[in-house]
């Protein structure tokens, strides 16, 4: 089946104070945390003249280490200080997804966040903080594309559109179009690899979409996001979104990554 993937800014969550601050990468960072991702760190992001298809993502799983090509070792993420951690994470980003169900419910991905035909979609907005982690063959050492990994926040909601060429831009969006009685569907919220008591208090529950829920879910969000650099958090990063160099290579992809990352 041809996919098609869309991958751009989050920038029609600034139509509200709460929403904004959440896919802000540097709402929220004290001058000590920004200064960490000047830091210099290494991180490999390799391109070998490929054409990619787009990061997209993908059910989190969880990844132990990373191997750090300029010390030909291997660095283990539970042996670090939260501190040290973020530094191994320098990137940022607010990224958006839409995703059509088709009926044979495989998923397409759209170039645009406005909706085509009435029926099922999946909005997946992200906020994360991530390195990249290139992944070769094992066989004949061929170059399947880069992964995401890291830790941050994801929010999915689950629609079914009752009218054409919606525009499903943001969660603001999202309840206007509920409220106007043109979708119906649910919302839930991800934490990925960040943990703590406070953390598992402030998780909102997958509710039906409606301008309250919404708000609730920003809410929270713009909260955790705050916590992030507590010491009393617990990081785990994760394999978040994968960007094969061709469509046929994904499952290769996530295999050879779950077989090489999961065992020490």
């Amino acid at each position: 089946m041809k996919k098609v993937y869309f991958l751009s800014l989050v920038v029609l969550l600034m139509n509200g104070c709460v929403s904004s601050s959440i896919f802000s990468p540097r709402a929220n960072l004290s001058e000590e945390t920004l200064s960490l991702n000047k830091v210099n760190i290494p991180h490999e992001q390799h391109t070998h003249n490929a054409t990619f298809l787009g990061f997209k993502p993908i059910e989190p799983m969880y990844i132990p280490y990373f191997e750090d090509s300029v010390k030909n070792s291997k660095i283990f993420f539970d042996t670090l200080e939260n501190k040290e951690l973020l530094k191994l994470l320098p990137l940022q980003s607010a990224v958006m997804t839409l995703e059509n169900t088709t009926s044979n419910n495989k998923l397409s991905y759209l170039m645009a966040t406005v909706t085509g035909d009435v029926g099922n979609y999946i909005l997946v907005m992200d906020y994360m903080k991530y390195r990249t982690e290139p992944m070769y063959d094992d066989t004949d050492g061929e170059f399947l594309g880069n992964g995401k990994v890291g830790v941050g926040l994801r929010i999915k909601a689950k629609i079914k559109t009752y009218k054409a060429n919606l525009n499903l831009g943001s969660l603001l969006a999202l309840g206007v179009e509920s409220k106007n009685g043109n979708i119906q569907g649910e919302i839930s919220i991800d934490i990925i690899g960040i943990d703590s008591k406070d953390v598992t208090n402030l998780v909102p529950l997958t509710s039906q979409i409606d301008e309250s829920s919404i708000q609730m879910a920003l809410q929270s969000l713009a909260t955790i996001k705050s916590k992030l650099y507590e010491p009393d958090i617990k990081l785990t990063p994760h394999l978040i979104a994968i960007n094969p160099i061709r469509i046929e290579q994904e499952e290769k992809f996530i295999k050879d990554f779950r077989v090489k990352r999961f065992h020490r």
